[in-house]
């Protein structure tokens, strides 16, 4: 769950840092641009992780599922995922930014705005899922690091 921690540091460090247009992303300078990459980056490792995480947990519940905005219903009934709607948003930005653009090319203001405000939902799923896999799994949480804030 380090990823949780990690995004949760670039969240914080992008802070005020999201350009609201084009113009003011070319003019970013350049150590503020790798933040917001780095805070890209790190959305997408947690959300990638998380998705893992909800299928090992559907796995090892035996929760029935023919697909994925299936088992992420099934496990929003038990208080574990969002809905596949709020997914579904989280999953787009981060398809949105996991795409190579120029640097200071405008087309990536809103996706960058869109981790911002999406990476509080996404960390807040993280720490149910510590709880989850720490309470009711069992693992070890010292295996696991800090839980997620």
């Amino acid at each position: 769950m380090s990823a949780a921690g990690h995004l949760a540091y670039s969240l914080h460090g992008a802070a005020g840092r999201v350009p609201t247009d084009g113009g003011q992303l070319a003019a970013m300078p350049s150590e503020d641009l790798v933040r917001l990459d780095v805070l890209a980056m790190r959305f997408s490792r947690c959300q990638d992780l998380a998705a893992a995480v909800l299928r090992a947990i559907g796995a090892a519940s035996d929760v029935q599922a023919a697909n994925f905005p299936q088992l992420l219903d099934a496990l929003r009934r038990q208080g574990l995922a969002v809905s596949p709607d709020d997914w579904a948003l989280l999953r787009a930005a981060r398809n949105a930014v996991a795409h190579d653009y120029p640097s200071g090319s405008g087309e990536l203001v809103d996706p960058y705005q869109s981790i911002v405000d999406l990476a509080p939902l996404l960390l807040r799923d993280a720490g149910i899922l510590y709880d989850h896999v720490t309470g009711t799994l069992g693992l070890d949480p010292a295996a696991l690091g800090p839980r997620p804030a």
